[in-house]
């Protein structure tokens, strides 16, 4: 009897075998993720990165983002920790990313209003956020990607941020009968806050102030430009900062500037050019477009004025010269650097000092009388402490100039006095009355262009 022989059953497979299995299996069920599921083709705004569904963590992906996604999703297996992250709320994180890298520098970003919106600068629509009041926190920077992420005109393909100008128009039309954009981070660090108050410069055909023609096509242009130019106020923490900038007629030679320099530096400075109207606001314009150059390759206050002297003095009228008070402000260290370029000095005021009230800047050579050597040996820059309660006072003599009915000017001693009344105040209530009694002594109107810039030092330290 014949009897037949049986196979043995297949050996189990191994446990190197079932790991490469289910290494394959998973490498399959990620790349048709990554290839079908919207949740893992998100990319940054830039198109240089990924964005994890799972932590939403920015991964390289300068080339393409599938290799990259399938690499690291291989390598971290975050599918072990946590669940994919709903495509909304990817999409919010795609633009927190964003905020992240450009809210420091870019001006258009920092357009708020005391009513706690925010100017989406993509749509030029005012979006209430319920975290402004705790300052711009990383919460309330959230709080922004949200409203980006929903915007249909932000998520378009290529979409860009509106014109400065347009911008600085649509946020004056949302002010005060005073033409006011006002910005109010009370932050729980110390009350970061921030304002720009503009009167009588408009933009459009239909911009009229007395004595100037309204259908003037150079003067409308200039308009434009100075809008452009004139951006808002950064936010720097621990500090308030605040601008008042009143040209006599539509335009004017009167300029500022508050740029972050990085590492918690910043740049202020207040200028006035010779001279009113439209050449005098090209003169302006020239100004900063040259200091904005100066700055990407020195920080130095007095070379800094000495390569815009430089850059500038051949372009000036005969006589025509430009003041400058500059300063770097070290937001973290709490120390101001300032020269005086033909200006007057800063006024400093506190009621925690032995000196109530001080001037601040040393005195040296105006831009565009001398030759750039000449400016860098005369200028001396000066570096003083900030303490609590301090308030820097900055002024064009559009405020000190001003005239009663007998001639008589408002002068310093007079500014002087408007700053201690109101010591005890809150910064910008000092520097608005500064304005009002300036204007008052005028008899309601200025006979030059205006500009004050006040810096308030918050009471309690940052962080």
């Amino acid at each position: 009897m014949f009897f037949k022989k049986t196979t043995p059953p297949p050996a189990p497979p191994s446990a190197e075998e079932r790991a490469a299995a289910g290494r394959q299996q998973q490498f399959a069920k990620l790349q048709q993720a990554i290839e079908k599921n919207p949740a893992f083709q998100i990319t940054t705004i830039d198109g240089l990165g990924w964005v994890c569904p799972y932590t939403g963590g920015v991964i390289a992906a300068p080339f393409g983002f599938q290799e990259p996604a399938l690499k690291y999703l291989l390598d971290t297996q975050p599918w072990t920790k946590t669940q994919p992250k709903a495509v909304p709320q990817l999409l919010a994180v795609r633009w927190l990313h964003w905020l992240r890298q450009q809210l420091p520098d870019e001006q258009r970003l920092q357009i708020f209003h005391a009513d706690r919106r925010w100017l989406n600068p993509f749509s030029g629509t005012w979006q209430r956020l319920q975290r402004l009041h705790q300052g711009l926190t990383d919460d309330c920077i959230k709080d922004l990607a949200v409203v980006l992420s929903e915007c249909p005109i932000a998520t378009k393909p290529k979409s860009e941020m509106l014109p400065g100008s347009r911008l600085a128009a649509l946020a004056q039309a949302k002010t005060s009968e005073a033409e006011s954009q006002e910005l109010d981070l009370g932050s729980a660090n110390g009350g970061a806050h921030a304002t720009v108050r503009r009167s009588g410069v408009e933009e459009g055909s239909g911009s009229r102030r007395a004595g100037v023609g309204g259908n003037d096509a150079d003067l409308q242009k200039a308009v434009s430009i100075i809008h452009k130019m004139l951006a808002p106020m950064p936010i720097i923490p621990g500090y308030g900062l605040m601008v008042h900038y009143e040209p006599h007629n539509a335009v004017g030679g009167d300029f500022y500037e508050c740029q972050h320099l990085g590492g918690g530096r910043y740049l202020l400075a207040v200028g006035d050019v010779t001279g009113h109207g439209v050449q005098g606001a090209m003169v302006v314009v020239a100004a900063l477009k040259s200091l904005r150059h100066v700055l990407k390759h020195t920080q130095d206050l007095v070379e800094v004025l000495a390569r815009l002297n430089d850059d500038l003095k051949g372009d000036l009228l005969g006589g025509q010269f430009i003041t400058v008070f500059a300063a770097i402000l070290d937001s973290t260290a709490r120390t101001l650097t300032c020269v005086c370029a033909g200006h007057h000095a800063a006024l400093r005021a506190c009621t925690t000092r032995a000196n109530v009230m001080e001037r601040i800047g040393l005195p040296g050579p105006a831009i565009g009388l001398v030759s750039g050597d000449t400016l860098r040996r005369a200028l001396r820059p000066q570096r003083v402490e900030l303490l609590p309660g301090d308030l820097v006072c900055v002024y064009t003599d559009g405020l000190t100039e001003s005239a009663d009915t007998e001639g008589e000017e408002f002068g310093d001693w007079r500014a002087m006095g408007c700053i201690l009344s109101a010591i005890d105040k809150p910064y910008d209530e000092a520097i608005s009355r500064l304005i009002a009694a300036g204007r008052t002594w005028a008899g309601g109107k200025l006979a030059d262009d205006l500009t004050v810039l006040g810096l308030g030092v918050c009471a309690e330290p940052v962080g």
